[in-house]
């Protein structure tokens, strides 16, 4: 058994003390912090937050610590002897995948705050909070303050919150616990909220025919700042969204319920269905794969669709979305470089930032917009009897009930033998190449009687030049340029900051003041230098579009069997 405990001394400090005890049977023992967390594939570096260590034997005397790598330690030591591993964790940032104190309440993810020992991964942990709390919140067993886990892999995907105050809905669908513990102000309805989480849930079991735990815990934290972000665990999820009292909204309702969609998919898609790769984690280095388009694509595509086929959403909301993702993937250039297969290879390189332009796509949106595709092509092709949702059932069943991971090939296969016969086409001509999605987009939408429309944008700077502008700290600064287009060919770039038009001075005037031009004059800074160029526009130049998504008047049974319950 591997006994930590945690302690917040001065919680204004926002340090928690972490105390590990274990014993161990050979000389000098090896103490390692996982380089990353599962859900986010980049490497996490949460060793940074790390100061203070010190490590003890049983009598209290004080053993040498050396840092041997970014997070690894090694405790100079006898065999056979009792050590405490000690240091402080810096929990200053909020989010789904950190950990945080303040005087309210202590959030742990211990993914990044409790160390392993290798090659000890399975040995048990208990984890005891010394401060007072009066809940505590997690999917772990639990015994007043103390939590236990069968393994590392159990505790570092089991985040908890011990808090002072929280609010708690609670349900049995299907046999299985589902609640909702809720930290922070807010005005969330949660009646409706939890009457909508209930449908979306029921169609997702149905999906799959059983869920994989007996007991699942939404922890949602609500800030007085913006924040949108969401992290699957197996047993739970953690939200943090704001600002809290903005959720009186539509939207903001709205947006609560897809994250939470999406989150709740996950727990069949990627934590217990996951790539070969990653059957188990590796904790101390990259898991590559190239399966990021079924890991966060199908979930980003089956989260908000769910929504609404289970009646949660209307057409409207379920448009919304969809021309969300299209539009993305027309601004974003990246899709002549790279393919959404290699991109998921990339989010290990340069994480979940833009990078550099024209250089990739994101896994989510042009995963999502893939599934789509293949999800609609499968209804066609067997007019309505199987669906995307026969293959992530199939795979549910076949791999992850035997505990395996599952393979490339795996994927394709499982979506030729459910009726896609022309599966490779769409591997290799899709997933696996740069490539723009439209052409396909076009041709599974009119098996079902839905049309895309192009128009040109109705943002000056987008339809005349082909570059948008976004206001940042009351600077117009450039935020995507068109390949080839008038802006291109001007010499204008991501980051430059427009100051002047035609000899008027910028502010957040970019878009009047170019809003009936075909040619001006343009002053901009990079890197603190003036620059001048003249821009014209020509109409052989490309700009910047919009899609929009038309739904047919009369829906075909196809349309309706793409929006509505597919499972009875």
């Amino acid at each position: 058994m591997i006994h930590v405990s945690l302690s917040t001394p001065r919680i204004h400090r926002k340090m928690v003390k972490v105390r590990v005890t274990f014993s161990h049977s050979e000389e000098n023992q090896i103490v390692q912090l996982s380089s990353w967390r599962p859900g986010r594939y980049e490497m996490g570096n949460f060793a940074k937050n790390i100061s203070h260590v010190k490590a003890f034997d049983s009598s209290n005397i004080s053993l040498e610590v050396r840092k041997i790598e970014k997070d690894k330690w090694c405790i100079a030591c006898n065999a056979n002897e009792q050590i405490i591993f000690e240091y402080f964790y810096c929990a200053a940032e909020l989010n789904a995948g950190s950990t945080y104190v303040n005087s309210q309440m202590l959030y742990v993810n211990p993914v990044n705050c409790i160390p392993f020992l290798p090659g000890r991964a399975n040995e048990n942990y208990s984890v005891e909070i010394l401060d007072s709390y009066a809940h505590l919140s997690c999917g772990l067993p639990h015994e007043g303050n103390k939590l236990f886990a069968q393994n590392f892999d159990e505790l570092a995907d089991s985040p908890f919150v011990a808090s002072h105050n929280r609010e708690v809905l609670s349900e049995n669908i299907d046999g299985v616990t589902f609640q909702a513990n809720i930290f922070g102000i807010t005005n969330l309805n949660f009646e409706r909220f939890w009457n909508d989480v209930r449908s979306y849930t029921q169609l997702q079991l149905n999906i799959f025919g059983e869920f994989p735990v007996s007991k699942y815990r939404y922890l949602l934290h609500f800030t007085p700042y913006f924040m949108h972000h969401g992290v699957e665990h197996t047993t739970s999820t953690v939200i943090v969204m704001g600002h809290g009292e903005n959720f009186d909204r539509e939207e903001k309702h709205n947006e609560m319920l897809a994250i939470c969609s999406h989150e709740l998919f996950h727990t069949w898609n990627v934590k217990t269905l996951r790539p070969v790769e990653m059957m188990p984690y590796d904790f101390t280095k990259e898991n590559y794969t190239q399966l990021g388009y079924v890991d966060e694509g199908v979930t980003t595509y089956y989260g908000d669709l769910c929504l609404r086929r289970s009646d949660v959403w209307n057409n409207d909301l379920w448009k919304n979305s969809l021309e969300k993702w299209l539009n993305t993937h027309h601004r974003n250039y990246g899709r002549f470089s790279y393919s959404v297969a290699d991109s998921s290879v990339d989010t290990w390189l340069d994480g979940y930032v833009p990078g550099v332009p024209w250089r990739k796509v994101s896994i989510y949106n042009e995963g999502a917009l893939l599934s789509m595709i293949l999800d609609i092509e499968l209804i066609a092709a067997t007019e309505g009897t199987k669906s995307l949702d026969d293959v992530m059932h199939s795979m549910y069943h076949t791999f992850a009930k035997n505990n395996k991971g599952y393979s490339v090939d795996d994927y394709w296969q499982t979506l030729e033998a459910t009726g896609l016969s022309n599966a490779n086409e769409f591997r290799t001509y899709i997933a696996e190449k740069a490539v723009d999605y439209s052409e396909y987009l076009q041709k599974a939408f009119s098996k079902i009687g839905v049309e895309l429309a192009w128009s040109p944008s109705t943002i000056a700077t987008e339809r005349l030049f082909g570059f948008s502008v976004d206001i940042m700290n009351e600077k117009s600064i450039v935020t995507s340029i068109c390949p080839d287009s008038a802006a291109d060919l001007a010499g204008l770039w991501y980051g430059d900051e427009i100051i002047e038009i035609d000899g008027i001075g910028v502010s957040k005037n970019v878009q009047f003041l170019l809003e009936n031009c075909t040619s001006s004059n343009i002053r901009y800074i990079r890197n603190k230098v003036g620059f001048e160029t003249e821009l014209t526009s020509n109409s052989k130049h490309p700009n910047i579009q919009k899609v929009e998504i038309i739904f047919p008047t009369q829906p075909t049974q196809l349309f309706l069997q793409w929006i509505g319950q597919r499972f009875k």
